[in-house]
């Protein structure tokens, strides 16, 4: 194929690691406009988020992205900058914002480890990034989707997430023999809400308080496809519950080790999330049969735990299935049986969710017949495209040059009519005037069905001094990573994408004979003027840079640079 040789290309940006093996022998010099010499190295190095931020990987499901980078046992390659790079061999996937209005999966090259030790890196809502980051946040304006760096970022902007599964690991995965497919997924939910485990002494087993008959019969039925013997189950009047005991060593051990030993400990089991989508929702079925309760006349779903890791971690995954769920404390819960306390169960935390994006996938794998008729599956208003009727108006005007009277009805057809304009318009309602319109919205429908929009509330400037991490993608140049909402943000390495040289070290460029030459038009902060920029662009010129790679962004037009 084309491997660029003897292409120029000038890179405008911080400055590049010149010296590092995959790029020394492409590159053939710059200059810096910060400094004005001819060196233009990057000595900042770059970092992208803080060590706890989750990442979503089909190596290791949810995980911290420094557990990410511990995890990879390749080897650990050190920058002139401090930093230090490991190349990833494996096929390793991540999710990115991809083709526009996409979201799709996108192979792991690297993964970076780079000091940090600043004041005012930018925290949003939870997650702490470098100023220079960019996340990607609908314009409310002309309803696009654009990059914005952290530092710019405000309050009340909205950054975006997914807005319904996405399909990340493809292939069912195994765990001392089983196969963790849809009907084991829901019997580790069931564990995981209702379930208790001996495993220490010769009876090792795992008992299941189990409210409704038909969940009884579904585990059951898993059980007797598995060949898990089970005991007689019977209706314990007391706690108005059935009993159903597991007897089974291996499946006694797995959730002894890895889901809980307590209520308190509870948590998702990894190899659920490293499970294809419909394991998850499987799971979350189950949790639900036993743990969930029914919301707002069907339309919201409550989970409830004395396990604040489970909660936490529950969040982060209702966050990937496209849902915008919420925490609540709550108060111990007493049991009264005939006026007298028979016990106190600390249930601690509350997680409340719509289902409208997935209560169709939930109701294929529930049993719990009265939990399935109260669900109603409706749109959530709370779920909408942040944008008013009076925008979608104007789209629709300058767009398809759609004409309305004076009050606000459209005159084609006079079905629709967008007179309030402070109102925030749903998703369902969009997709129903392109359908009385006949117009095929692609952009819309894509936003509409492919992206949550969570609300910046809270920004806040912090001091960090320690490593941060960042991964370079294929064909990509973001991923999804959180803390708690997970959203798409950009990672930082360039050069090395283009042109790092086909050796036996890390990743080979889509043109791993280019001649790279580096301009340095920004500084530490990745902060520069117009000036510098048109300065920059100049020297390209004049040293016959073939191409000219830059990811700039400015909020005022400069006409020097154009």
């Amino acid at each position: 194929g084309n491997t660029g040789k003897g292409i120029r290309i000038g890179i405008l940006d911080t400055g590049i690691d010149y010296n590092h093996p995959d790029l020394s022998r492409n590159y053939k010099g710059g200059y810096n406009f910060i400094d004005n010499n001819t060196d233009a190295k990057d000595y900042n190095g770059h970092g992208c988020c803080h060590p706890a931020t989750n990442i979503y990987t089909t190596l290791c499901g949810l995980t911290k992205i420094e557990d990410f980078y511990n995890k990879i046992e390749s080897e650990e390659i050190p920058n002139d900058d401090k930093s230090f790079s490991k190349i990833i061999k494996d096929d390793i996937f991540t999710l990115s914002y991809v083709d526009n209005e996409k979201i799709d999966r996108r192979k792991i090259k690297c993964v970076h480890k780079i000091p940090i030790n600043q004041n005012d890196l930018v925290q949003i809502n939870d997650i702490l990034l470098t100023p220079w980051h960019k996340c990607f946040v609908f314009n409310k304006r002309n309803c696009k989707i654009e990059e914005k760096r952290a530092d710019n970022i405000k309050i009340y902007d909205y950054i975006i997430s997914p807005g319904h599964p996405i399909e990340l690991n493809t292939e069912y995965r195994t765990v001392k023999n089983f196969l963790i497919d849809e009907d084991f997924g829901y019997l580790l939910g069931i564990i995981t809400g209702n379930g208790s485990v001996q495993f220490k002494g010769s009876n090792k087993r795992i008992d299941l308080s189990i409210s409704d008959i038909n969940v009884v019969r579904k585990c059951t039925d898993i059980c007797d496809k598995l060949e898990f013997k089970i005991g007689d189950y019977g209706w314990q009047e007391r706690y108005n519950y059935y009993r159903l005991v597991i007897y089974n060593e291996d499946l006694s051990e797995y959730v002894y080790n890895n889901i809980k030993t307590l209520s308190t400990n509870a948590k998702i089991p990894d190899i659920v999330i490293k499970s294809p989508v419909g394991v998850v929702i499987s799971f979350l079925s189950g949790l639900i049969d036993t743990d969930g309760n029914i919301k707002d006349g069907g339309t919201r779903v409550r989970i409830s735990s004395s396990s604040k890791e489970l909660i936490s971690k529950l969040y982060v995954v209702l966050s990937l299935l496209g849902q915008r769920p919420y925490i609540v404390k709550i108060k111990d819960i007493p049991h009264i049986l005939n006026n007298h306390l028979i016990s106190c169960t600390t249930q601690n935390y509350q997680i409340i969710f719509h289902i409208e994006n997935i209560g169709n996938e939930l109701l294929k794998y529930m049993a719990c017949e009265y939990k399935k008729n109260s669900m109603i599956i409706r749109h959530n208003k709370n779920n909408s495209i942040p944008i008013t009727e009076k925008i979608l108006k104007y789209h629709l005007i300058s767009k398809y040059n759609i004409k309305f009277d004076s009050a606000h009805r459209c005159k084609c057809c006079g079905k629709i009519r967008l007179s309030n304009f402070r109102e925030i318009i749903s998703k369902n309602r969009i997709m129903e005037i392109f359908e009385i319109l006949d117009k095929k919205d692609d952009y819309f429908y894509n936003i509409a069905n492919n992206f949550n929009f969570i609300l910046v509330k809270d920004i806040k400037r912090k001091h960090f001094d320690g490593f941060f991490y960042d991964l370079t993608m294929e064909d990509s140049n973001n991923y999804v990573a959180g803390l708690s909402n997970m959203i798409f943000i950009h990672n930082t390495h360039v050069a090395g994408i283009i042109a790092a040289e086909d050796n036996d070290i890390g990743v080979v460029g889509v043109a791993p004979e280019a001649h790279i030459y580096s301009v340095r038009i920004l500084d530490y902060a990745a902060t520069g003027s117009a000036s510098d920029i048109t300065a920059g662009l100049e020297w390209c010129l004049l040293n016959n840079m073939q191409i000219v790679n830059m990811s700039l962004g400015a909020c005022e037009d400069s006409i020097s640079v154009r």
